[in-house]
């Protein structure tokens, strides 16, 4: 599903890790260019990705801006006549401010951005729909109705030339992680006959939960020797894990019935690790950079909700409390390769870009879900950049080309306190993304 993404007067900088919450989506300058950046980024990016591309410019300067992020899904069910499932999100919307000044011998930039937007919902069941409905029009229900993830975060770096070839930087984050998942569990006894497909036997989930603060950082290293026109940067970033907590909430939608007693849930995200690099060719009016990225993942499988305050109670009077809740948001180590060209259209005022990336899935094959299924892909993108009387202003766009994945072969499974279950198989997963990027600066002399 395409969707032509808000507009907006405000503008954008920064990175925001939207591209599934271990992929970084950039904002405004490097969404012209696929991502690519490491090299050519003085700005808010750099806090994250290579802070010693702050000592580029020691002017002082400020960055304000939004970038709209779009994750599409479509599923295409593996039963004859199943209905095609879009996705009925809108998008989300990433601010971020920026400023960045000298002291001394010190580049110091210091940003606050929503560094992470992610959100998709699916056709979500009605509590009283005739089961023989839901079962037919929801197959996707055991395995994700929705999902977000959001991370808001304020950071600080320096950086300083030890050399006149090469630069060094270190920068510090705190993060606020918020997290929310709804699917439906199945209540039933496949020993009893019960049809593990049954709408009847459904129970309603939706859990939520946040973190106030998430500490991380980054360090980078640039390379600009004098004599050639080559230039270099080497970054990696980290977060540590997060713990978070919230509450639940779970709705009888069938037979089975709930007892809630001040419910809660509870989920540990595990710590990201993040290598880039690149290299970057100068030309009178023109620049090429090409750039990598390794994310790191640790190796096991879903993190698990942890749920207290929910019983469920069967027909026959036999009951069971509902204690943990796998998350189908799943992530594997994954990597990236990007490429951007830039253009200068009208000398010291105009600029055109181009890039294309391709990256890896965060997803693992076997955990692709609705709700958060990451299936990398082929992306191309085109931006502008003008300035004039010390304002830069940029825009860019990018497309990441649709991508399929059969879950025959899944190891997403119902959730049923009573213990049996089923795979939650949905047919065919196909995803897409869109992006735009707008960004003002303003440079002081």
């Amino acid at each position: 599903m395409h969707r032509w993404l808000v507009a907006w007067l405000v503008v954008g900088g920064g990175i925001a890790r939207a591209d599934g919450p271990l992929d970084d989506l950039p904002a405004a300058r490097a969404i012209g260019r696929a991502g690519t950046g490491l090299v050519s980024d003085d700005g808010a990016g750099a806090l994250t990705a290579c802070p010693a591309g702050l000592a580029r410019r020691d002017v002082r300067r400020g960055t304000a801006g939004l970038t709209a992020f779009d994750p599409d899904v479509t599923l295409t069910g593996a039963r004859p006549a199943a209905p095609v499932i879009a996705d009925q999100a809108t998008g989300s919307l990433a601010p971020a401010v920026f400023a960045a000044g000298s002291v001394g011998r010190f580049v110091i930039g210091v940003g606050y951005a929503t560094t992470a937007a992610w959100t998709r919902q699916l056709p979500i069941p009605e509590l009283r729909q005739p089961p023989a409905d839901v079962t037919r029009l929801d197959p996707h229900r055991y395995a994700g109705l929705s999902g977000s993830y959001q991370r808001r975060t304020l950071a600080a770096g320096l950086a300083v030339r030890i050399s006149d070839t090469i630069a060094v930087g270190a920068s510090l984050r705190l993060d606020r992680v918020g997290m929310r998942e709804r699917r439906r569990a199945w209540a039933g006894y496949p020993d009893r006959f019960d049809d593990p497909d049954d709408a009847s036997r459904d129970v309603d989930l939706e859990l939520r939960a946040d973190q106030g603060v998430v500490p991380g950082g980054a360090l980078g290293v640039m390379i600009a020797p004098g004599d050639v026109p080559i230039e270099l940067a080497l970054g990696v970033a980290a977060t540590a894990p997060a713990a978070l907590d919230g509450t639940a909430t779970a709705t009888a939608a069938g037979i089975p019935t709930v007892d809630a007693l001040a419910p809660t849930a509870a989920i540990d995200l595990p710590a990201t690790v993040t290598a880039r690099a690149g290299v970057r060719w100068l030309g009178e009016r023109w620049a090429l950079e090409l750039g990598g990225e390794l994310w790191f993942a640790p190796g096991r499988d879903a993190p698990v909700w942890t749920v207290r305050g929910v019983r469920v109670v069967d027909q026959t009077g036999k009951s069971a409390a509902l204690t943990e809740v796998p998350s189908t948001l799943v992530t594997q180590a994954h990597g990236a390769l990007r490429a951007s060209l830039d253009v200068e259209l009208a000398p010291g005022f105009a600029w055109l870009t181009a890039g294309y990336a391709h990256v890896q899935g965060a997803t693992p094959r076997a955990f692709v879900g609705p709700a958060f299924a990451d299936l990398g892909g082929d992306t191309g993108a085109l931006g502008v950049e003008l300035t004039a009387a010390g304002f830069t202003i940029s825009a860019g766009w990018s497309r990441t080309f649709a991508r399929s994945v059969d879950t025959a072969d899944t190891r997403l499974t119902q959730v049923n306190p009573f213990g049996p279950v089923a795979a939650a198989t949905i047919g065919t997963v196909t995803t897409t993304s869109d992006r735009v990027g707008v960004a003002v600066e303003l440079a002081l002399d």
